[in-house]
């Protein structure tokens, strides 16, 4: 990185519409999202259809539940995500935050990052 250009090398699970997101912090600016398409194999013809999931999620070190306030939220509305993470060697920062997350329109053209309102280490985030 010495003349300034970041590359990473990734192959694509599959074809398909790929959203690739950078998010970064230059020394001396900042905080920046940079979001691009990108396009694997041949076009699909029609966006897939998102379906909400709040089922637990299971990894080889945790597991993580997902709860909303209010539980059926409305678009423009206030919404509280809680997440509970259960891990049994308990949860360390990464980048300097509790979490991170994501969120993004089902056209993947609006994009959010947040980090936790409040947390201390705890399960709950």
């Amino acid at each position: 990185m010495a003349d300034g250009v970041f590359q990473y090398a990734v192959t694509f699970p599959r074809e398909g519409v790929y959203r690739v997101l950078a998010d970064f912090y230059p020394e001396g600016a900042s905080p920046q999202l940079s979001a691009q398409t990108v396009i694997v194999g041949t076009p699909m013809t029609s966006a897939p259809q998102l379906a909400r999931d709040y089922s637990v999620k299971r990894g080889a070190n945790l597991s993580a539940s997902l709860m909303t306030i209010p539980a059926d939220p409305v678009a423009g509305n206030r919404t509280q995500l809680r997440l509970t993470v259960e891990a049994p060697h308990g949860l360390q920062q990464y980048l300097g935050a509790w979490a991170h997350m994501l969120a993004a329109s089902s056209d993947l053209i609006d994009m959010q990052h947040e980090h936790p309102y409040r947390t201390d280490g705890d399960k709950e985030i």
